[in-house]
Formats: C-alpha cells, sequence, structure tokens
C-alpha cells in the first residue's frame, strides 16, 4: 500500500518532490529584461512616445507586459511553412491583447506596434537605434495614421512641394482611417530581419528590402497569348474573408492583406511601396507611401515609398518592374530622385517620368523581370549582363528563390557593361521557380539556436511525467505520482 512505503521517505525526498512540482507549475522567466526595457523606455528620446501611451490611457506596465508576451508570441512563430497559418497568427495576437484590456481595434495596433519596435530594438538589436530618431519619425512607426486616435500635426511629413517636384503621403478616407496602413503590418517583421539581418545601417536596410522585392514581385499584367491573366482582378477572391477579418478596406483602391500579396506576387506600384513601407516600419525604419508628380501639377501620381529619416524615395515601379538591380539604384536620395524624374519627364507624357530610369537600367544591367505562370515564377529575360563585383549582391536574392545561374565573360557582356573592367553574362540553369508563401519565405529567419536573438523557442508541450491525470494542475494524483517517482516505486 502507498501509505506503507510513505512513511520510509525522507525528509530531502519531500524536499525534491515539492522542487519538481513548483519548477513545473511556475510560468517561464520572461527573457525581456525590466531594466533594459526601463532605460529604453524613460530615454528622453522617447517622450512624445510616453505621452503618446498615456493619452491612450495605458502604462509602461501594459505595455512592458504586452511586449513580455509578444516575445513569447515570436517564438511561437511556425519555421515550417506547412504550419504557418496568417488567421492563428492574428489569433494568437488577439490573445495577447485581450488578456492586458487592450479592446480598441486601434489602440490593439498601435500598441502591438510599440511592442515590436521594442522587441526590435532590444532583441535584435539592429545599427540604427530608436533613441535616434525624432518625435515625429518614431509616430511614423507607431502611429501611422494621419489623425487617430492621436492628430500627427506638423511632425508629419505629409507632403513636399517644390518648383519642380510633389510628394504627398497617402491618407486614407476618413471613414476608414486605416485603409492604407493594415492592421499588423508589424507580424512582418521576421521576413525584414531575414532580409536585412546583419545590414550596416538603415540605409543599408532600405536598399536590401527594395532590391528583394524587385527580385520576389512582379507587375501586374495578362498575357493572352501565353494563357497568364494576373491583373488586380487576382485578388477580389480574397475581399469577403478580408472584410470578415476586418483587414480589408473595399472603400480603398489598391489595398490587399498583405499576406495575399506574397501568396499572388502581383503588385503596381502603390501596391509595391506600400509593401516597402511595411517592411521598413517593421524593423524601425520609418517610412511612407505616398505618391509623386513631376512637375507638381497633381496628374494622379505613382506610387513612392518616402523614408523621412534618410530624406530618400524608392518609385513603386521600380520595384514592381525590375529584377537584379542593386538597391542602391532603386533607393535614391531626395535630389537624385527628383534629378531622375526629371530627366525621364516628356511634357506629352505625364506620369511617365520613371520610365527612363528603368530604360537606362535595363540598357546598362540588360536586368529582367519576374513573370508568373501557375504557380511558379520565372524570370522574363536574360542574361543578366554585370560586373564582377556585383555578382553576389544582385545573384544572391534570385539565388535565394531557387534559381541557379551559370555566368561567363561574354564580349556581349562587356559591350553592354563599359563601365566595368570584367564584365560577366549570367544565365539561369532552370527558369523555373516555386512560388512560395509568406510561411516558406520567412523559413530559417531566426539565428541558429534562438528565436531572433531572444528566446530559445518553447518545445511542442507534452504531458510531464509527474502530471498522473493529464490536466497541467498540481493535485492530489500528482503528489501521490511524485512520491512514487522519488521512491522508486
Amino acid at each position: 500500500m502507498f501509505h506503507c512505503h510513505a512513511r520510509r521517505l525522507r525528509i530531502p525526498l519531500f524536499a525534491a518532490l515539492l522542487g519538481l512540482l513548483l519548477s513545473v507549475a511556475a510560468p517561464a522567466q520572461a527573457i525581456i529584461d525590466r531594466s533594459a526595457f526601463d532605460t529604453l523606455y524613460n530615454d528622453p528620446a522617447l517622450a512624445t512616445l510616453r505621452n503618446d501611451l498615456q493619452t491612450l490611457g495605458y502604462t509602461a506596465d501594459t505595455l512592458f507586459g504586452l511586449l513580455t508576451d509578444y516575445d513569447a508570441f515570436v517564438a511561437a512563430i511556425p519555421d515550417d511553412p506547412a504550419l504557418f497559418s496568417p488567421t492563428k497568427l492574428r489569433s494568437d495576437l488577439n490573445t495577447l491583447y485581450t488578456k492586458h484590456n487592450i479592446s480598441n481595434r486601434i489602440h490593439q495596433d498601435t500598441l502591438g506596434r510599440m511592442a515590436n519596435m521594442f522587441w526590435v530594438e532590444l532583441v535584435l538589436q539592429p545599427a540604427w537605434r530608436l533613441k535616434d530618431l525624432s518625435p515625429g519619425r518614431l509616430r511614423d512607426l507607431y502611429l501611422p495614421s494621419f489623425a487617430y486616435p492621436i492628430g500627427r500635426g506638423s511632425d508629419l511629413l505629409q507632403e513636399i512641394k517644390t518648383s519642380d517636384f510633389q510628394y504627398r503621403a497617402e491618407e486614407a478616407p476618413p471613414n476608414n482611417p486605416y485603409g492604407f496602413t493594415p492592421f499588423d503590418q508589424f507580424l512582418l517583421m521576421p521576413l525584414a530581419h531575414k532580409i536585412t539581418n546583419g545590414a550596416a545601417s538603415a540605409r543599408q536596410a532600405a536598399e536590401r528590402l527594395a532590391a528583394w522585392l524587385a527580385n520576389n514581385l512582379f507587375h501586374t499584367y495578362t498575357d493572352a497569348d501565353a494563357g497568364e491573366d494576373w491583373s488586380d482582378a487576382l485578388y477580389t477572391k480574397y475581399a469577403q474573408s478580408l472584410l470578415d477579418a476586418g483587414v480589408f478596406c473595399p472603400v480603398c483602391e489598391g489595398y490587399y492583406d498583405f499576406f495575399n500579396i506574397f501568396r499572388e506576387r502581383a503588385v503596381g506600384c502603390h501596391r509595391a511601396a506600400r509593401l516597402l513601407k511595411a517592411l521598413a516600419i517593421a524593423i524601425n525604419i520609418p517610412a511612407l507611401s505616398g505618391q509623386v508628380d513631376y512637375p507638381p501639377d497633381p496628374h494622379g501620381g505613382h506610387g513612392a515609398t518616402f523614408f523621412p529619416a534618410l530624406d530618400a524615395f524608392a518609385h513603386g515601379d521600380w520595384i514592381a518592374d525590375l529584377a537584379g538591380v542593386p538597391g542602391n539604384l532603386i533607393v535614391m536620395d531626395r535630389a537624385a530622385f527628383i534629378q531622375t524624374l526629371a530627366a525621364g519627364h516628356k511634357p506629352d507624357r505625364q506620369n511617365d517620368d520613371y520610365l527612363d530610369h528603368s530604360s537606362r537600367l535595363n540598357q546598362r544591367h540588360a536586368s529582367t523581370a519576374l513573370r508568373r505562370s501557375g504557380d511558379s515564377l520565372y524570370l522574363q529575360k536574360y542574361p543578366l549582363y554585370l560586373c564582377q563585383g556585383e555578382k553576389e549582391a544582385i545573384l544572391q536574392p534570385l539565388q535565394d528563390m531557387g534559381f541557379t545561374f551559370t555566368c561567363a565573360s561574354s564580349s556581349d557582356a562587356q559591350a553592354v557593361r563599359s563601365d566595368c573592367a570584367t564584365a560577366i553574362a549570367c544565365t539561369p540553369d532552370g527558369n523555373k521557380v516555386p512560388l512560395l508563401s509568406y510561411g516558406g519565405l520567412i523559413k530559417g529567419w531566426r539565428p541558429a539556436g534562438s528565436n531572433g536573438g531572444g528566446t530559445t523557442p518553447p518545445p511542442s508541450p507534452t504531458t510531464p511525467i509527474w502530471d498522473a491525470n493529464g490536466n497541467n494542475k498540481v493535485d492530489l494524483p500528482d503528489i501521490i505520482r511524485g512520491l512514487q517517482i522519488l521512491s522508486g516505486e
């Protein structure tokens, strides 16, 4: 009988049992250090963020609690594409908001962005730091809506207008203040980090993001002869499900859930610009999307991403139309961007200013573009003509997609690339790769052995040996089981 063996147990066994039960019942210690959080939170540079958080009715404790749970949330993002589910990801995120009594949908997104900002800063520790940003640029990260829930005022670079140029940041319709800034866009952080990991500066990271998108997206098109119809109509099948999920704006042309964009890869200039903005913001690089005109007489405008802290622009069509182009030829300083549009301006062809740059890139690099056939992507034309020193930077993103290349010196390459001593022509060995969804794209995004620099992802749930009835609670049957284990019975 059990009670006979119990009398022979020594006190150390009871101590060991108590330690066993307490260790399995206690919650895991948070990896986010409170003192590190407090140091960052109380930095004078973040005074506006603190005031905004308090204006919304929340405290530092609320943000720290959400940040701690967000760390576990990130750790649980599956690395197996077959297990990745945007629906579950959002459901798990909503559970965190409920736990911390954040019920207002706009507040949820704002605090979620703040938690991601702190997580990126404290865990990933990129070369660019939050304390180096002005209050307005910090607000670009967590208050992308211009007027709600907090009015941005003069800290927002909503419009830039000179005698020969105009940029206008996108403002959503009053009845849907987040129409151009989808909820939960910080969920793109794993992909943004995978693309930019090791970047020495925010500018280099922005260039990497732009080049990666150019190598992974294609401009909407229809090719009847090839039986390929990848027009905007491609996304209409998602409308109802997005509307039901509260992440679709039916009155905002060109707004789609980002996960669906990665599933389809078809974009225009505005969608490409918004996606670049979202990826940048997800790793703490302030960005806005909007329209650019040259000259500044508004006539519709093309989509562009503006990086206000870098005073740099990227035209959405250079992302959608091109592949195999260095990121520093897509992301340009403001002066160079305006000069490039001016060089391509033709008075009788409004809105086509960007085409001249695209043409020159095609001539100089014999740059390519992506196309789609079924669930595969292929390169529209090749070979790519590269300088020897460009090989790794330009081909690596395409190789990451699954393309392999054979490169060799050639007279044609040297004629096109007279700007370099040794030019090579690179031809894909097989011109078709599978189209990966977002879950496939982020596979392997964490550094080895860690969750992006934070905790090791938790093991899959199993029933502990002490849990006699499998209810994950310490009760009498578990105590009996524990005593039997310790006594060898």
